[in-house]
């Protein structure tokens, strides 16, 4: 090991040249040092009990022209403070208590570097900015943040505390705070404060410097606990199996939610990865949210009906009401469920159970796989967890064509040998016989079409909810290739796929089998009435087939002219004000009428073939009984009345099976078609795959370097754009229309993919994460964006876990508490689709508070504020400076950006300038001529 010399405490001269080989120890030395040309690097390094350095190095801050470095009176124990000279440094060093409090804000890299040492807590979402020079008061408990660096004066507090990006302090209630410079605290207190600054961040770097082997060792006892809990449920397991005795799991108690919701999960057909991410355990919702978000599934919180337990729900997530302790509810078939508590304790869930348990409950949905979709998957989803009622249902329908030949048998015994001989008994008792068929095949038929119908409702279900949710994860430039009418057309499609093909397989197959088992019994009865049968029918099956073909023509062709139809609707109700301005009604209208006649005459076409289909059905029967007479007639031999009756009913019944064969693998004719329309689904990639990771908590960082992108084959729209935004600053795009402002602004929300260069937030590349995560922790205010029908409460909470009091604060911050308290109803009035009832600025001002009510990190704000007057835009200007948040505008109004950290001004896809307000104004440039001919325009008016 080398010992470090304490160089900075031998120099006496002013000018300094450092070198990387002459690393300077800065604690224990009340030196001042101000780099005047390159770099000092400052780290914490671990000393030994003689000081000598020779374990971890911490890196904590970048010390570059016009900044500073300060040696500390005080001596860490088992860390040190060294600067380390970046290749020649030249620097003027001087006593620190020499020093003007005016130069003391080049100490704020590494004041900001010991504030993050000293508080590791995360800052509370909710913390507002406090600058020096603000003074402010709050009526409840507040935590404040620096933007860079700044010191908190609290009222009845005369101890300054230190306020950065990353260091944070919470103002009592009813209680003024100030905020101050470094230079002012200097002025105003002297040294004390920022030594007890270093002296408190130097524990916090040894113990950063340790935390790696602490976190294993504490890792290895966890798993250790697991293992031991995971040995005891085994033998107790094992026990079990010898005595008879139910068991009992061991669960860790912090892993109760997640170890039910495995259950369900496990239940449904889920697969469960482990969830990576860095939140502690929270309530049962926040557990199952994560998980979701891990795994990749959806889940909501729903609620239970009266007597749930008797119907028919999926397997679900529940709670004890007394409790809040978390159970599986699991279906075990219909109407029966079992409650597996946490320790592995299972009950059937009763009346008196159910009663015990929340109202509601968290229900989990099956997504499809992340990758291109076949139709077996698509099938798979529907079948999921219906087996057993199809089962049945074919069982069922077995049964019920065994009890179908007796029906011909009972009725040739009937008129063989009961009638001719007048047996009253026994033609009572086959009456009675016949009749318990019919009953008992009217009840298989009723059961089976309740199972059948069952089957439907939770197809439908798990099969609209996987493509909804398949829907959501797709990429936004999927949704520009078609039209929304024409969308929802496709997205229903599987649905409709679904349908055909369960109908094929249940309607011909087991109508095939039923054909032929009622063929081999007219055979037995007459061969030659059978051959002549079977020519029959498969005259009748071409026949009907070539219709059914024909039919089917026209059915596809009606179905594409509906969805034309459908979309030429949506958008023309969509657009109806703007058809309006431009008195275009009559137009519009006609095409779509062009459109709506043209899908009235392929339907009209479909009933002619549909009405040929079914005079051809009714004409087989009668056409089969005349050519039957005509062989009887011709035939040496008769043929006795019973057998022919008999014959006769089984024939009915063969007939029938095979036009229902013929009319069902016509039907399923119409997959192709319906597999066409939505194969764009089915081949879409989702933007969020099992390779993606989740982004962690953003902590307000932002770069796009090197970004190149075009639409398709045309020009770059974006050309090299590189641009930078700090932790809780500023950052403005301006420039003409078509400079790409947008189209950079859609970049950065993942909504485009770029040719070249990258987008990341805190360092984190949006190509290597799920961007989904990334978009949950953003602010988003969009130049077209759209209210949701609903509550103005329900627009600005959305589905955050918050309340209204949250949703009032928001609404002060983006100035609309007035308006919305000016309204009858408050935060509860309902806004129609549109919201026509709002103003262009209200509607703005909404959209602020819904990006804000969660106090996110990142803002991306386009033309948020254009439809304000100056006073209004004053108000949420100053509002979204105060949150510790980092915002990114794209704005017109230059006025929207005077307070800009920096400006880029884009021009043909490139930034053309960068710099403050007053930079840029000063420079014969770009932003210079926009801003005079804005001025210019401004007079105007």
């Amino acid at each position: 090991m080398t010992r470090m010399p304490d160089d900075l405490a031998l120099i006496d001269a002013e000018a300094l040249t450092l070198t990387g080989n002459h690393p300077l120890r800065l604690d224990g030395t009340p030196r001042f040092l101000r780099v005047t040309e390159g770099h000092l690097s400052v780290f914490a390094v671990r000393l030994d009990a003689a000081g000598r350095s020779g374990g971890s190095r911490l890196h904590l801050a970048t010390i570059g022209e016009g900044e500073a470095v300060c040696g500390w009176p005080q001596r860490g124990v088992g860390v040190g403070l060294f600067a380390v000279a970046v290749g020649l440094v030249r620097a003027v060093s001087l006593d620190r208590d020499r020093l003007d409090p005016a130069a003391a804000a080049g100490l704020d890299p590494v004041l900001a570097a010991f504030g993050a040492a000293r508080d590791p807590a995360d800052v509370p979402t909710e913390a507002l900015l406090l600058q020096p020079g603000e003074v402010r008061r709050f009526d409840h408990p507040q935590p404040v943040v620096g933007h860079r660096v700044a010191w908190a004066v609290v009222e009845g507090d005369e101890v300054p505390h230190l306020l950065t990006p990353r260091s944070w302090h919470r103002v009592a209630a009813n209680r003024s705070v100030r905020g101050l410079s470094t230079a002012e605290i200097l002025a105003r207190h002297g040294w004390g404060p920022l030594d007890a600054v270093c002296a408190d961040a130097l524990p916090w770097l040894a113990a950063e410097m340790g935390l790696g082997a602490l976190d294993a060792r504490e890792r290895i006892g966890l798993r250790g606990d697991r293992d031991r809990a995971a040995v005891d449920g085994a033998v107790r397991d094992a026990a079990g199996l010898l005595s008879g005795l139910s068991t009992v799991e061991t669960v860790v108690p912090d892993e109760a939610a997640a170890a039910a919701l495995h259950r369900v999960a496990r239940d449904l057909g889920i697969a469960l990865r482990p969830v990576t991410d860095a939140e502690g355990d929270g309530d049962l919702l926040a557990v199952a949210q994560r998980h979701a978000r891990a795994s990749g599934f959806r889940c909501r919180v729903v609620t239970l009906p009266d007597g749930w337990w008797r119907r028919d729900p999926p397997s679900f997530v529940g709670w004890r009401a007394d409790t809040r302790a978390p159970c599986a509810v699991l279906r075990r078939g219909p109407g029966r469920f079992e409650a597996v508590e946490a320790d592995g304790r299972r009950h059937a869930v009763t009346a008196p159970y159910a009663a015990g348990l929340a109202r509601d409950g968290i229900a989990l949905y099956r997504p499809l796989p992340a990758r291109p979709l076949s139709p077996r998957d698509i099938l798979t989803a529907a079948f999921t967890g219906s087996g057993r009622d199809v089962g049945v249902a074919v069982l069922l329908t077995v049964t019920m064509v065994l009890l179908g030949l007796l029906t011909p048998v009972a009725t040739g015994i009937l008129v063989n040998e009961a009638v001719p001989f007048a047996e009253t008994l026994g033609i009572v008792h086959m009456a009675l016989g016949l009749a318990a068929i019919a009953v008992g095949g009217a009840m298989f038929a009723l059961v089976r079409s309740l199972l059948l119908l069952r089957f439907e409702g939770r197809a439908d279900a798990q099969l609209q909810a996987a493509i909804w949710d398949r829907l959501l994860r797709l990429p936004a430039t999927f949704f520009r290739r078609f039209h929304t009418g024409d969308l929802l057309m496709r997205a229903l499609a599987p649905t409709q796929l679904r349908r055909v093909v369960a109908d094929t397989l249940l309607s011909a197959g087991l109508s095939g089998v039923f054909s032929l088992v009622n063929f081999a019994l007219m055979l037995t009865y007459d061969a030659r009435l059978a051959v002549a049968a079977l020519g029959v029918a498969l005259v009748a099956t071409l026949l009907l087939t070539a219709t059914g073909l024909v039919q089917l023509r026209y059915e596809r062709r009606s179905v594409e002219r509906s969805a034309e139809t459908s979309s030429a609707l949506l958008d023309l109700l969509t657009a109806l004000p703007t058809i309006r301005v431009n008195g275009a009604e009559d137009r519009l209208f006609a095409r779509w009428l062009h459109l709506f006649s043209a899908q009235r005459r392929e339907g009209y076409r479909v009933g002619l073939a549909g009405a040929a289909f079914a005079v051809l059905n009714a004409l087989a029967p009668l056409l089969a009984t005349l050519v039957f007479f005509l062989i009887i007639a011709s035939a040496a031999k008769p043929v006795a009345v019973g057998d022919f009756v008999a014959f006769n009913a089984a024939f009915g019944q063969f007939l029938g099976s095979a036009l229902q064969v013929v009319t069902a693998l016509t039907a399923s004719l119409d997959a192709a078609p319906i597999l066409k329309r939505m194969r764009p689904i089915l081949d879409a990639t989702p933007e969020t795959t099992d390779d993606k990771p989740e982004v962690a908590p953003l902590q307000g960082a932002v770069a796009v370097t090197g970004l190149t992108f075009r639409y398709g084959d045309g020009p770059p729209v974006l050309n090299d754009v590189s641009l930078t935004a700090d932790p809780g600053s500023f950052v403005a795009v301006v420039g003409p229309s078509g400079s790409g402002k947008s189209t950079l602004f859609r970049l950065l929300l993942g909504f485009e993919t770029p040719e070249r260069g990258t987008v990341s937030f805190d360092g984190q590349s949006l190509a290597d994460v799920d961007p989904a995560s990334v978009r949950r922790q953003l602010g988003v205010v969009l130049q077209r964006g759209a209210l949701l029908p609903g509550s103005i409460l329900e627009n600005i909470l959305g589905s955050a876990p918050l309340g209204i009091d949250d949703a009032w604060e928001a609404a002060r911050m983006a100035g609309l508490e007035e308006d919305v308290r000016a309204m009858p109803m408050g935060m509860h009035t309902l806004l129609s689709d549109g919201a026509a009832t709002l103003s262009g600025g209200q509607r703005q001002r909404l959209m602020i508070a819904r990006a804000i009510v969660r106090h996110p990190r990142v803002l991306l704000l386009d033309e948020a504020t254009s439809a304000l007057d100056n006073r209004t835009q004053a108000i949420v200007a100053d509002s979204l400076a105060r949150l510790n948040a980092t915002r990114i505008v794209i704005a017109h109004r230059l006025s929207t950006v005077v307070q800009a950290d920096r400006i880029c001004v884009m021009e043909r896809g490139r930034i053309v300038q960068s710099g403050s307000y007053r930079d840029l104004m000063d420079q014969d440039g770009p932003f210079r001529a926009l801003a005079s001919r804005q001025l210019l325009e401004d007079k105007r008016a």
